[in-house]
């Protein structure tokens, strides 16, 4: 199964979140769907679901809080990634880590190396980044709170109309 470890988001960011995405619907872009927002802490990719289950269950943290803090971009070549950031937690980066240690054994690109840039993807783009680059100073994002109570192993199941995220646990704050 493909699966990554998210942090789920509350009604209020979601709707926020869509109300960002107006401001770009001029342009050629894909929509992330608001249904499908959330904060990746791990991306784990084929994997096998019990041991990443056992592994998750060992995680520690305690209940926490993040906030919404700018939108900004990725550039990936001729593609782009926009995305709204959160202002800077060590808690996050505590259970990030702890996450990590709960499933040592899958190694993947963005585990080796990479920097961590938490994030909630919003949409994705072509060739079109000055004119994405020119909007996003206009954008107001609303300092909203996301309080971290558990986090979800996520199966992404590819579809004939796009991929499908469902979750098949969900782990609790505990310390």
């Amino acid at each position: 199964m493909k699966l990554f470890i998210s942090i789920v988001l509350p009604k209020n960011v979601l709707e926020h979140l869509a109300s960002i995405q107006k401001h770009f619907s001029n342009l050629r872009m894909s929509m992330s769907p608001v249904e499908k927002m959330h904060i990746t802490l791990r991306y784990l990719g084929e994997c096998d679901l019990d041991y990443v289950k056992r592994g998750i269950e060992k995680a520690r943290f305690q209940p926490f809080r993040l906030i919404l803090n700018k939108a900004g971009i990725f550039d990936k070549g001729s593609n782009g990634i926009l995305w709204v950031s959160l202002h800077p937690s060590e808690d996050l980066i505590k259970l990030r880590e702890s996450v990590n240690a709960s499933v040592p054994k899958i190694t993947t690109r963005e585990h080796e190396g990479t920097d961590y840039n938490p994030h909630i993807t919003i949409a994705k783009f072509g060739n079109i980044r000055d004119q994405v680059l020119q909007i996003i100073p206009e954008i107001k994002v609303q300092p909203l709170v996301i309080d971290v109570n558990s986090i979800e192993i996520m199966h992404s199941k590819t579809t004939p109309f796009g991929s499908k995220y469902e979750s098949v646990g969900i782990y609790p704050a505990r310390h």
